[in-house]
């Protein structure tokens, strides 16, 4: 390949340390999934990794929901844009998706570490005990796709 071509992308990946402080220290990913048509969405979310998994909640009404529960595939970018580690820095995950419905598993232990632990940054004005109501959780497991 050309000395001088911009095609050439292998040097600009993370290390795995440059990809760990990004994923920790970034709150807001694009989360990816596709409708029944297959057409491609995306939304900005807050994620919060934990044991090799990101993440995330919406409430059950929304239309990632039954999309993921008909195909649980998805994928994931994280950027360091805005951070000091600078807009150059970006990883994607791709994987499958696990819906926990805290309806049906009334799962306490979970609640307890991940409302606390999730950003409020996108309803800061929100009582802290709202937080802890029932709404749909899921966890993506994470699998590196591409780093530049």
């Amino acid at each position: 390949m050309d000395e001088d071509s911009y095609e050439d992308l292998t040097e600009c990946g993370l290390s795995q340390e440059l990809e760990d402080k990004l994923l920790y220290s970034v709150r807001n990913c694009v989360f990816m999934w596709t409708n029944a048509k297959g057409e491609p969405f995306g939304v900005v979310m807050s994620y919060l990794p934990k044991d090799g998994k990101l993440w995330l909640t919406a409430a059950e009404r929304r239309k990632r929901i039954p999309a993921l529960r008909r195909f649980p595939r998805a994928s994931i970018c994280i950027s360091g844009a805005g951070t000091p580690l600078g807009s150059g820095r970006t990883v994607t995950y791709k994987g499958s998706v696990v819906i926990h419905d805290d309806r049906e598993t009334a799962d306490r232990e979970t609640r307890d570490w991940f409302y606390p632990g999730s950003p409020r940054s996108c309803a800061p004005a929100v009582p802290a005990h709202r937080w802890d109501r029932p709404s749909t959780r899921w966890s993506h497991t994470l699998r590196r796709h591409c780093r530049a």
